[in-house]
């Protein structure tokens, strides 16, 4: 394999506070959000050991915790949609492989473990020959994949050539990455103590949102609309033209 740990980019351009492009949903107002996914117009919210649905406008917000299969105390910490199959995958306190299995309305289900397989392979893969041993948010796609790690910063990957090129070093290494989600065109990253990133994944340039009075990210969603979902202390959702360039919109879109 061939490794590049190559640097992108100028330095980031400082571009206001995150919250200051994004509006407070009137739900879980005072909740840390822990993970978020959109599927099939509902929005899936995890608060430490809850998870409630709502509507995407933050309406009609319905507590579903006694539908998981877990102990009262684990923290629900990722959900991820495999949309081909029309299913959840719901994991707790971190762990990844032994995510549980769900219908978009939460009722569980025997399912084959052939998308949560090839998410454990892709951080397997994306391990491998890394700049640092501990993964600490990614997302991929077909084309490559943006990865944070563990008191280093973020990177872009190609899986083409299976190189890794930074993209964006921390003010300090205790701010690193910990949630990332991918469009077409580019990469938006939380970090706990940096703010929100937004990388263009072809040039590598970095736009950089910082936190205002410490609320750090924790957690991010996009749907097709062209809507950002953030979770921090409290819900927020966003227009992602708001946090690009302008020459990085299309049709009022961006890259999808």
């Amino acid at each position: 394999m061939l490794v590049c740990f190559c640097s992108l980019g100028a330095a980031p351009v400082h571009r206001g506070f995150w919250s200051d492009h994004a509006s407070p949903l009137p739900i879980l107002t005072n909740q840390t959000i822990t993970a978020l996914a959109l599927a099939n117009g509902t929005l899936y919210v995890a608060a430490g050991e809850n998870l409630f649905v709502a509507k995407p406008d933050g309406t009609e917000l319905t507590n579903v915790t006694p539908k998981l299969h877990k102990q009262p105390a684990d923290q629900v910490t990722s959900i991820l949609v495999d949309a081909a199959r029309q299913n959840l995958w719901i994991a707790t306190n971190d762990n990844l492989h032994l995510a549980e299995c769900y219908s978009f309305a939460l009722e569980a289900e025997h399912c084959e473990r052939t998308f949560i397989e090839d998410e454990l392979k892709m951080y397997e893969r994306l391990s491998r020959n890394a700049p640092q041993p501990s993964i600490t948010a990614m997302a991929h796609d077909d084309h490559g994949a943006v990865v944070g790690f563990f008191k280093d910063g973020v990177y872009l990957y190609s899986l083409s050539d299976e190189k890794y090129k930074s993209a964006y070093k921390p003010n300090s290494i205790y701010n690193w990455p910990i949630a990332a989600i991918l469009t077409p065109n580019l990469g938006f990253v939380a970090t706990r103590g940096d703010g929100l990133l937004v990388i263009d994944r072809v040039t590598g340039a970095a736009s950089r949102f910082p936190d205002k009075n410490g609320q750090y990210i924790r957690a991010l969603a996009a749907d097709e609309a062209g809507h950002l979902y953030i979770g921090s202390v409290g819900l927020y959702k966003a227009g992602l033209t708001g946090f690009v360039p302008d020459h990085a919109v299309q049709n009022r879109k961006v890259g999808r």
